[in-house]
């Protein structure tokens, strides 16, 4: 994330540059919508290389590690917040442990549980997260997407959200989603 947000300090120079008014950059950059996945591939990194025991310590580490990311001044890197973002839309993470690509490790080809219970527990964190953040900083707002749950809910009841094939078929509509969404990263 800190090559990210390097190459957004950059953007704000170079358009700070052409508009050549610092206060008109701040308005305009105050007034986007940043739209931030994250998450996914930390944690399928994570579960495959250490024990399932260990991730409530691993997403306690992660979320501080997006805070510091998103407010806090580390290593003379600005932050978002500090570069003037104000709004974001965060997208929590899917139920990555149904993937093709993780199902391949459970023996008896369902859902990894460990990576299902890693998304969920990140998205409860990063709610108190964001939660504590609209209350700290001026003007700081954000919508948190919970993947998780939308996902689950239509494969879970594909009729009730309009879906009129197999649960089978939308498994893999949204297993192959969900892919995507891990190499979509901020």
């Amino acid at each position: 994330m800190e090559e990210q947000i390097q190459q957004f300090a950059t953007v704000r120079r170079n358009i700070t540059e052409l508009l050549g008014s610092p206060k008109v950059v701040d308005d305009l950059l105050e007034k986007s919508i940043y739209l931030i996945s994250i998450g996914s591939n930390d944690l399928v990194e994570y579960a495959l290389t250490h024990s399932p025991s260990d991730s409530k310590q691993f997403i306690a580490n992660l979320t501080q590690a997006y805070a510091t990311h998103l407010t806090v001044r580390k290593n003379n890197i600005l932050n978002l917040y500090n570069l003037g973002a104000r709004k974001f839309a965060i997208i929590g993470i899917p139920p990555i442990g149904c993937c093709p690509a993780a199902r391949v490790f459970n023996d008896t080809g369902g859902c990894v549980e460990v990576l299902n219970d890693g998304a969920r527990l990140f998205y409860k964190s990063m709610q108190s997260l964001f939660r504590e953040f609209s209350l700290l900083f001026k003007g700081f707002k954000y919508s948190l997407g919970n993947t998780y749950a939308m996902t689950m809910n239509v494969i879970d009841n594909p009729r009730g959200n309009g879906m009129f094939c197999s649960p089978e078929y939308i498994h893999i509509i949204v297993s192959s989603i969900s892919q995507l969404i891990l190499h979509v990263h901020i």
